[in-house]
């Protein structure tokens, strides 16, 4: 257990202890990076155990097949209402919409725009509405298609109906596969606060359809690197150096190595979760770079180009890592290396206001607004997830604001 004793440390920091499982466990040496001897088209199926839930994740191309099989095998009632982004519809939902036709399934289908604008409890209640009308039971299966704004979505709406009915995520994008679809997670937005209306509701099953991948844009798939690279720096240093050796292949997606590095997230996101559903210790370890990355994501929100979510993590993870190396003894030289990782798949880690239509000073006091705002604060106080170490990630409580203004000032610039 870290003691607060052995740190030179002059601010008005706390440490947050954890429980010492997780301080002592090293990820590397009980996770190995799984070398299949089989080829690419082989499906993985991953078991998540979070104790509190237990569900498959069939990783493979072209899944919508099995998805109907799946569902015809393991559902009480024979109707599903398919959640689908719009921009999905033709080359996937509606494929899957006769694949569950062709099983006897009663499937419905509904679309939505899966931009940010739209994460509110407005869309939720027109999904509501359908399974309103058309009369759906808790022992039908509502089906989210789509990234994180969609399945955060579909989620709540399944939570709800009738305190929770059966919910399958299909992932569209690679931050969603590896990141919001996992562990139970669902919610909207409202107002200026993120995930201000929420609750915790796993699916039966999720389903991470790699042809998915094969149009997404390098942007989102970029986005979606900084998750994977966050779940590296807080869990394992052996998969931390596996991006950077095998980086040109995955920033060209090669199926062998986009395959392994979603199943190695999500087995430490798997571990992290597990147990603590409700962020009570180890699961806020992956709000890592989250803290400061949402405070500058909305606080841009509603210009012309907005951050992804995984620019905003990665100009919240070079903050926190800004923060780390100056107050905290972080070698200069792993903040370095993390940040030309974040700079190689072409995200942030650093913006000029400008850019923005804003000027430095007001943003940078939005940025504080907003990051006292945060949903894991306690007792009046942040808590931060800091690194001592790849694979050395721990929670500090912080009031002190010039430590926060820091690592805006470092991220932000005129």
């Amino acid at each position: 257990m870290r003691n607060k004793d052995s740190r030179a440390i002059t601010t008005n920091m706390q440490i947050v202890p954890l429980n010492r499982e997780l301080d002592e466990s090293v990820f590397s040496e009980a996770l190995p990076i799984i070398e299949k001897p089989h080829g690419d088209n082989t499906e993985q199926t991953l078991q998540v155990d979070l104790l509190d839930a237990k569900y498959p994740i069939y990783i493979d191309f072209d899944l919508a097949p099995k998805i109907a099989k799946f569902l015809k095998n393991n559902s009480l009632e024979d109707r599903a209402l398919i959640v689908s982004d719009k921009h999905l519809a033709a080359r996937y939902g509606y494929c899957l919409h006769s694949k569950l036709q062709q099983e006897g399934l009663k499937s419905h289908y509904h679309e939505l725009c899966g931009g940010k604008g739209n994460k509110t409890i407005f869309e939720a209640l027109k999904i509501i509405e359908v399974l309103e009308k058309n009369n759906f039971s808790r022992d039908a299966t509502l089906i989210g298609l789509g990234g994180g704004v969609v399945g955060d979505i579909a989620g709540l709406v399944a939570s709800l109906w009738y305190r929770g009915m059966n919910l399958v995520h299909i992932p569209s994008t690679l931050i969603a596969m590896i990141d919001s679809s996992v562990g139970g997670k669902c919610a909207v937005n409202f107002g200026k606060t993120i995930n201000a209306l929420g609750a915790y509701h796993h699916p039966i099953a999720n389903f991470v359809d790699l042809r998915l991948l094969q149009d997404l844009p390098d942007r989102e798939f970029n986005s979606g690197m900084a998750e994977i690279i966050k779940c590296a720096l807080i869990g394992d240093q052996k998969f931390f150096d596996y991006l950077i050796s095998h980086k040109k292949k995955i920033r060209s997606r090669d199926q062998l190595a986009v395959r392994k590095i979603i199943q190695r997230t999500i087995e430490l996101k798997e571990r992290h979760v597990a147990g603590d559903i409700r962020e009570g210790g180890k699961r806020l370890l992956l709000n890592f770079g989250h803290t400061l990355g949402h405070a500058i994501e909305m606080s841009t929100q509603g210009t012309e180009e907005n951050l992804r979510h995984g620019e905003g993590v990665s100009l919240g993870m070079v903050a926190i890592l800004n923060i780390c190396e100056r107050y905290f003894g972080l070698q200069k030289d792993l903040v370095k290396e993390v940040k030309g990782l974040l700079e190689y798949f072409h995200l942030p880690i650093c913006f000029e206001s400008k850019e923005y239509g804003f000027c430095r000073g007001p943003l940078l006091n939005t940025c504080m607004k907003m990051v006292l705002r945060d949903k894991k604060r306690k007792d009046g106080e942040l808590r931060l997830i800091l690194l001592e170490q790849i694979g050395g990630a721990y929670v500090k409580s912080c009031s002190d604001s010039d430590i926060l203004e820091y690592g805006f000032e470092s991220v932000i610039s005129a």
